[in-house]
């Protein structure tokens, strides 16, 4: 979901994300993945809208930034 952040001291973002405890968090259809939290899967097997990923990945970089200051990049292209 998010490019891991660049430098060499750098971890990958799910290694922030999992920090953070955003494993299991959920938005509507969407909840982070228990196995890898850089992953987004639909719990209900239906379309989930562009709003619940918006806001999703909004609250998953928010605690990433309160916890560590960095700025995670959405790998994903929008359209």
């Amino acid at each position: 979901t998010f490019r891991n952040p660049e430098g060499m001291d750098m971890k990958s973002a799910g290694w922030y994300l999992e920090q953070c405890g955003c494993k299991g968090m959920s938005c509507g259809a969407l909840s982070v993945s228990q196995n890898h939290a850089n992953w987004i899967v639909n719990l209900e097997g239906t379309p989930a809208s562009r709003k619940e990923y918006l806001e999703l990945t909004d609250l998953m970089r928010e605690r990433v930034n309160r916890n560590f200051g960095i700025d995670l990049q959405l790998e994903t292209v929008l359209i």
